[in-house]
Order: structure tokens, then sequence, then C-alpha cells
């Protein structure tokens, strides 16, 4: 991913407009595994976010791990 910062990833993408309270915590950063188990966790305990939007966040995710 080189130095392609969180939010420009496709999760980073899709969360700017359903969870931005987990992009204003970790959009900046530069994307590892740990931040990207940090989001998974996020995602996860994220309450305003429908089920159907945590599962296609969750597969966004993990197309990113693999992309990296």
């Amino acid at each position: 991913m080189g130095s392609k910062k969180f939010k420009d990833t496709k999760i980073g993408k899709f969360l700017a407009g359903t969870a931005p309270s987990i992009i204003d915590t970790v959009g900046d950063v530069l994307p590892n595994n740990g931040v990207f188990g940090l989001v998974k966790n996020l995602i996860k305990k994220e309450t305003a976010l429908p089920l159907e939007d945590k599962e296609k966040a969750l597969k966004l995710l993990e197309q990113d791990m693999v992309e990296m």
C-alpha cells in the first residue's frame, strides 16, 4: 500500500460515509495489520452502524489487508 493513508483505502472510503467517527480516529495513520485489527474491533463495536454495513465494512477490510 505504500504511503497511502487509511482514509484512502477501500475500507477508509466506505467508513467515511457510514462511520465517520472511526475515520476521525484513524484516518490519517498509515495502515498496517495493527491498524486494521483496531479498525475491525471499532467496526464491530460501532452501535450506529447497521449490521449490513458492518458486514460490508469487514469484507472491504479483508480486501485491503490482502492487498497490503
